[in-house]
């Protein structure tokens, strides 16, 4: 974190009450940075973690994506299903973050419904592009927790897929949220994808988000994307069903719901091992990363725990025995189906989004190859399973 930037948070973190002001001249207050898309630092008093710090850099792409987050978190703030008690920053229960100016708040529960736990981590501040969120620094990632022995796997996808159908079945999302576009369409003859749709259905015509369109490697990979016709029919098939999209806009279209739109195992904390009540327990999951949040499938949600389960192991299996990993996304689809409100799941859809964040995911294993050298090798093993998958008779029964 820059000093100017620290310089900016810290008058607001001692106004909250979330940091001593003498602390910082007693060295009592330390920043820790993590590495991840954006920058991110968590700050801490002495031991304890007191918010984390999320500074949005400029992206060449378009869309404003720390816009997008702070709608999106606003709007949980006040939702009573998906916000959860309102918390202060100290962790307690208690007042919630106002309303931004003109924003109205959402619908309160109604008699005899319950509000659910928060799907994601408490926004307790904005500060220009940086937003001050709860810290959740001692809950694992997904990606960790599946490896971890205190919660059965099935039960911790099972309660993915319920968190995700919640989300789903809200029938009061924010508006104008920039959604999960990242590319531009249009320029080799086809129609742009409608606003919203995720970038890699424009890779169906070789065409990349201006952060990934320098790189040769990657260009060449999304050539070869685009010269596979199964491929690229399953990628312009996502983009017609999203919601603008020319199938997107008949009458038998698949319902257009707020998607979070960046679903992957490291985006997925989950809060702590189960207590006394063992096997009867549930997993709080939250969700991080609202940039891509917008309307859309709920089927690309899904295809993100998909992807998550295949991607590992199309590196180590056979093609059709990896596969096969899909099946152990099923309690996430049956806990999704059991939400009221939430929509049907299309067997083709789920298909189809499966194959488009496989591609996506070879994409980018590519991009890091630099960072992570290791890298580069999954992309073919994982491409392979998307070629697979896009086969018309791999759709199954959900």
């Amino acid at each position: 974190m820059s000093t100017a930037l620290w310089g900016s948070l810290l008058p607001r973190l001692v106004a909250h009450g979330l940091l001593d002001g003498d602390a910082t001249l007693t060295g009592r207050v330390t920043v820790e940075s993590r590495d991840r898309s954006h920058h991110v630092a968590v700050i801490r008093q002495g031991a304890r973690a007191v918010c984390v710090a999320k500074h949005h850099r400029d992206s060449p792409d378009p869309g404003d994506p720390s816009d997008t987050e702070v709608a999106v978190y606003r709007w949980l703030a006040t939702h009573p299903r998906l916000g959860g008690p309102a918390r202060d920053p100290s962790g307690a229960a208690g007042p919630g973050p106002a309303v931004a100016p003109g924003e109205a708040a959402s619908p309160s529960v109604t008699p005899g419904e319950e509000a659910g736990p928060a799907v994601a981590p408490a926004l307790l501040d904005v500060a220009g592009d940086t937003l001050l969120l709860e810290a959740c620094v001692d809950d694992l990632p997904l990606h960790l927790a599946l490896r971890d022995a205190s919660w059965p796997p099935a039960t911790l996808l099972a309660a993915l897929g319920h968190l995700l159908g919640r989300l789903h079945a809200a029938d009061d999302p924010p508006h104008h949220l920039g959604g999960s576009a990242g590319g531009a369409g249009g320029d080799r003859g086809t129609a742009p994808p409608a606003p919203g749709t995720p970038w890699v259905v424009a890779v169906a015509d070789g065409v990349l988000p201006p952060s990934l369109a320098g790189d040769g490697r990657i260009a060449e990979l999304a050539g070869e994307v685009a010269g596979d016709p199964g491929l690229a029919d399953c990628l312009r098939a996502l983009g017609a069903r999203w919601p603008g999209g020319p199938a997107g806009r008949a009458a038998a279209a698949p319902q257009a719901v707020l998607v979070h739109g960046d679903v992957k195992f490291d985006n997925v904390l989950v809060q702590g091992a189960p207590g006394p009540a063992g096997a009867g327990a549930v997993p709080r999951l939250r969700l991080l990363d609202w940039e891509l949040a917008g309307p859309g499938l709920a089927a690309w949600d899904l295809a993100g725990i998909a992807d998550g389960l295949l991607v590992p192991a199309l590196q180590v299996l056979p093609t059709a025995q990896a596969l096969r990993e899909r099946d152990h996304a099923q309690p996430a689809l049956d806990a999704h189906r059991a939400v009221p409100g939430a929509p049907r799941i299309d067997a083709q859809d789920l298909r189809i989004a499966t194959v488009a964040r496989l591609v996506q995911s070879a994409i980018q294993l590519l991009a890091m190859r630099h960072q992570q050298p290791g890298r580069e090798a999954a992309v073919a093993p994982v491409l392979a399973g998307a070629r697979a998958l896009a086969q018309p008779h791999m759709a199954a029964a959900v």
